[in-house]
């Protein structure tokens, strides 16, 4: 028995340091590798934390670049309806970032579930120099994005964009400005 949980060990051991060694590899800037480090990370288009770095590069869970990449295009997807939707105006703490938000906790939700979801939009919000009334007005409208979608046929992505528009009409959605 004890010789299997010694095996099992030194198994686990070497990977780490083969996937260790094959991530330290110097590449060229259009391999996979520099992708990983570029797009799903450090270039996060909605404002990559160290919360999310952490979670989305862990060694023990490779997978988690797959869904961070997704996570990513579903807040550039979210960002761009808020454009195609409300005026630039109120992309920043008004009524379009409480619309992306709410959309794209829903998106997510639709994803990941509802946990998945809550952990991607905590995380996000998860950074010293946020300001403490963002965080919570970005809290709440992730969480109305998350019941939203939770209440809606899944993919339907009409009725996910209609339930975040009259949830901003009914005051359920929260801004700033």
């Amino acid at each position: 028995m004890m010789t299997w949980i010694y095996q099992t060990i030194l198994i686990i051991v070497i990977l780490q340091n083969v996937i260790t060694n094959i991530l330290s590899i110097p590449v060229e800037p259009k391999t996979s590798i520099h992708r990983l480090e570029t797009r799903y990370y450090f270039d996060y288009s909605i404002g990559g934390n160290q919360a999310e770095k952490d979670y989305c590069i862990s060694i023990l869970h490779l997978t988690r670049a797959l869904d961070c990449d997704k996570a990513r295009d579903l807040a550039e997807e979210a960002l761009a309806k808020a454009k195609n939707n409300f005026p630039e105006s109120t992309l920043h703490n008004g009524s379009g970032d409480a619309y992306r938000h709410c959309y794209w906790s829903g998106l997510l939700t639709f994803e990941f579930g509802v946990s998945g979801a809550k952990g991607f939009g905590d995380r996000h919000e998860d950074y010293p120099k946020n300001p403490s009334g963002e965080k919570a007005m970005d809290l709440n409208n992730n969480n109305v994005g998350r019941t939203v979608a939770s209440q809606i046929k899944k993919g339907d992505k009409n009725a996910l964009s209609a339930a975040c528009k009259q949830a901003l009409t009914d005051g359920r959605l929260k801004t700033l400005n």
